[in-house]
């Protein structure tokens, strides 16, 4: 398999997961968005408000009693508590929800870049060539041959891309691949954003940190606040992952002209002018028809 079809694969099988991804967490929501309509139907219900006032008379009534008063709730009464308790834990597990996809989806991108350029630098071990990284002979004679000598040294290569935030990254390329982000990815901005607010739910609870105030140029009087997700933003993110893996894929291609070709070897035709013979066990038959 070429380096150009290998690559293409790689691209395939990530836009699939992204796409995944995002079908999930569309059917998920509606779930419970359905969840919350039947709910919230219910608590508007003429028969529901008439218990609710009966429940509210008797908390009033039990707080105004002496210490130690108990007091005894229908099946009705703990219904109703019940689906109070399912509204308040409706609209976490949504939240809770568009944020597990953000971090997912920022995953799949880290997964991405590990994958594609492990598999760029093993096939032109050239572009690992570097005068400040040195390889001690005792590491050297633990390799039989090239090849895995090779391979070890994309994985020492793109393993530490994972430490790397994104601007690293981007110097990566802009310094590996003379790749700039920042001028000729039309999303770039956006993309980060993705991957800071990504950041920001892993380590800062999904609150803006002062690191995200700064790296994105925001107002420090959104410090600690909760910025909007939902569908829409989650949407913008899995398009700008797949336009992101695109632009990578095609320039590469295009730089290292890469084939992307998949041969195909059809079987030679049939000669018409002679019978066909069909083997079965031991015999021969001939077809004339």
């Amino acid at each position: 398999m070429s380096l150009g079809v290998k690559l293409k694969s790689i691209l395939g099988y990530y836009r699939e997961q992204i796409t995944l991804v995002m079908d999930v967490m569309f059917s998920t929501y509606y779930i419970l968005k359905n969840e919350y309509i039947q709910i919230r139907d219910l608590l508007n219900s003429e028969d529901y408000k008439k218990s609710y006032t009966e429940y509210a008379k008797i908390i009033n009534q039990l707080e105004n009693s002496a210490d130690g008063t108990g007091i005894y709730l229908s099946k009705q009464h703990h219904e109703m508590l019940e689906k109070h308790r399912e509204m308040r834990r409706n609209i976490p597990k949504s939240e809770h929800l568009m944020n597990m996809t953000l971090v997912y989806l920022m995953a799949l991108f880290e997964g991405f870049n590990k994958k594609f350029f492990q598999t760029l630098l093993i096939n032109k071990p050239e572009q690992m060539k570097n005068r400040k990284k040195k390889i001690n002979y005792e590491k050297l004679v633990e390799f039989d041959s090239i090849d895995k000598l090779h391979k070890y040294l994309a994985e020492e290569i793109t393993n530490k891309l994972g430490y790397k935030d994104i601007d690293k990254f981007k110097n990566f390329l802009s310094e590996q691949y003379t790749i700039n982000l920042d001028k000729e990815f039309e999303n770039w901005e956006a993309l980060r954003d993705n991957y800071y607010r990504r950041n920001i739910i892993v380590h800062n609870n999904g609150r803006i940190s002062e690191l995200c105030i700064k790296k994105l140029n925001i107002s420090p009087d959104l410090l600690n606040s909760k910025p909007i997700m939902n569908i829409d933003y989650l949407t913008g993110a899995s398009n700008n992952l797949k336009s992101y893996m695109d632009f990578i894929f095609i320039t590469i291609k295009v730089k290292f002209k890469l084939d992307t070709s998949v041969r195909r070897f059809a079987p030679f035709p049939p000669n018409f002018d002679k019978p066909m013979v069909v083997k079965r066990g031991k015999d021969e038959i001939f077809n004339d028809d």
